[in-house]
């Protein structure tokens, strides 16, 4: 869904409506399933992907900012394992594409077409920054799995981005005004 869009436009209204209606304490879990939910209008099956890059940067997160040594090893294993949907999705169909003219061969990668899920490099880079603000010691590792989530997948941040640093996003997914001011 485009920000220009009339479904968009029309859906802004209700949803702050209900964003200031629901208890301060509910609101990133609201914030995340409307994030959610938009993102699956354009790819239902999109959301497996944000959900493993989600899943696999909080568990890097917390291993990493648990450690007492920095282990570079782990930390390539975790960039890996993030990036793994980013490297599948955009690198798969070119070098099949290459093997298949060079080696002359058909087989069965010839006849997929793989969709890129939209904003993947988005979510799967600012996962990724924040891995690496928790491995060199510039932000504390995200206790909970809402505001991660939430922080991995916001809506704004994954279609359009800037790819947001955890020290400027994640302080206002923590702590922002209950209220709205003038």
């Amino acid at each position: 869904m485009l920000f220009n869009s009339l479904t968009y436009i029309l859906s802004l209204p209700l949803f702050l409506a209900i964003y200031y209606a629901v208890p301060h304490g509910w609101r990133n879990a609201l914030l995340l399933v409307a994030s959610l939910a938009l993102y699956m209008l354009w790819w239902p099956a999109g959301i497996v992907v944000m959900g493993w890059v989600a899943v696999t940067s909080y568990y890097a997160v917390q291993r990493l900012g648990q450690a007492q040594n920095r282990n570079r090893r782990e930390l390539w294993m975790w960039i890996v394992t993030i990036l793994a949907p980013l490297l599948f999705f955009k690198y798969l169909q070119p070098i099949n594409e290459c093997l298949t003219e060079a080696l002359h061969i058909d087989w069965f990668l010839n006849h997929h077409r793989w969709a890129i899920p939209v904003g993947l490099s988005f979510y799967s880079l600012q996962a990724l920054s924040y891995v690496a603000d928790v491995y060199q010691g510039r932000a504390i590792a995200q206790k909970s799995w809402l505001n991660h989530a939430l922080f991995v997948c916001f809506f704004p941040t994954v279609v359009s981005g800037p790819i947001s640093r955890s020290k400027h996003l994640l302080a206002q997914i923590e702590s922002r005004p209950a209220t709205v001011n003038a």
